[in-house]
C-alpha cells in the first residue's frame, strides 16, 4: 500500500511512455484548490465482500515562501491504522513546493517507509537551466516537468470544457532519478 500507487490511481488510464496527445502548455491557473485545504482520504481493502479500513492519506495545503517565491506547500501523509502496523507499517510522507502562479514544481522531497522498504529522496528543480537536483545527481529535464504531488495537483486543474473522448493530455514527471512520460484520456 503505497502513497504513489494511491497517487498514481488517477494514472490507470494513462499508459505511461506512449507517444501522442495534445500538449496544452506548462502553465495552468489555479482554479481547483486554495491554501488551508485539508483531505483526508480512508484506505479500505475488501474481502469476502467485506470492506476493511486498512489506512489513511492526509492531503495538506498551505501558501508559503520559498526564498522570495510565493508557493502553495503541499504534504501528504500516508499511513496504516495502528491495527495493521504489526503486518506491514506504511508511515509515507511526500512534501511538494509548486509555484502559485504556474503550478510548476520547485521542490520535492519524500520518505517511504514502508515495512521494511525505506527510501528517501529530494529534488530541486532549476527552472531556468531545465535542470532537476537529487542526491545522486543532476538531471537535464523538459519546461513542462513536475514532481507525483504537484502533478496531481496540477491534474485537479484541467479543463475538460473543449475536450472530446479519447483526447489525451500528456504531462511527465521526474521522480527517482528519471522522468515519467504520461497522458491523461479524456472518456
Amino acid at each position: 500500500m503505497r502513497l504513489v500507487f494511491l497517487v498514481i490511481s488517477f494514472l490507470i488510464l494513462a499508459g505511461f511512455d506512449r507517444p501522442g496527445g495534445s500538449d496544452i502548455g506548462c502553465m495552468l491557473k489555479n482554479n481547483s484548490f486554495k491554501s488551508g485545504e485539508t483531505t483526508l482520504y480512508k484506505i479500505y481493502y475488501s474481502l469476502a465482500g467485506m470492506y476493511f479500513e486498512a489506512g489513511s492519506v492526509n492531503f495538506d495545503c498551505r501558501n508559503e515562501l520559498l526564498g522570495n517565491k510565493p508557493v502553495y506547500h503541499i504534504t501528504a501523509i500516508g499511513k496504516t491504522v495502528p491495527f495493521y502496523d504489526h503486518l506491514y507499517k506504511v508511515r509515507d510522507r511526500y512534501e511538494t513546493y509548486i509555484d502559485t502562479a504556474s503550478l510548476l514544481s520547485y521542490q520535492f522531497s519524500r520518505t517511504v517507509l514502508e515495512g521494511p522498504t525505506k527510501k528517501y529522496e529530494n529534488i530541486m528543480f532549476n527552472r531556468e537551466v531545465h535542470t532537476a537536483i537529487t542526491d545522486s545527481g543532476v538531471y537535464h529535464v523538459p519546461d513542462c516537468v513536475r514532481d507525483v504531488l504537484g502533478t496531481l495537483y496540477y491534474i485537479r486543474n484541467l479543463s475538460v470544457d473543449n475536450l472530446k473522448p479519447n483526447d489525451k493530455i500528456d504531462f511527465t514527471m521526474f521522480m527517482e532519478n528519471q522522468l515519467y512520460k504520461s497522458y491523461i484520456r479524456y472518456i
